[in-house]
């Protein structure tokens, strides 16, 4: 985190580098929060951090955090809008009739 301590980037002139380790810091700030190992392995890899000789525990806690990334994403690629998006006309019907259906019941 000292790379992008505030303390540090206060006596930085403004710049587009300062404004990226601004949000980098707010990223780092807002992963540990939330003990989201995803958004801090992101942080690490954008600071140009080496993950060589990083202790097997938080290994196994960045891999389980990927498992719930690919679960999530996994999940929206199947929802009624991404099908109906990505589906030619006739495919966007069946979609819309599906949902009316799970939505309402029908």
């Amino acid at each position: 985190m000292l790379i992008v301590h505030p303390d540090r980037l206060e006596s930085m002139p403004e710049s587009g580098e300062k404004n990226k380790l601004k949000e980098i810091a707010a990223s780092a700030n807002t992963a540990a929060r939330e003990e989201n190992w995803y958004l801090l392995t992101s942080v690490v890899l954008d600071l140009n951090i080496s993950l060589s000789e990083l202790p097997e525990v938080y290994v196994d806690k960045i891999s389980s955090s990927c498992t719930s990334m690919e679960d999530k994403i996994s999940s929206l690629k199947s929802c009624y809008a991404i099908l109906w998006k990505n589906s030619d006309e006739e495919k966007r019907n069946e979609v819309l009739d599906n949902f009316i259906r799970m939505k309402f019941k029908v």
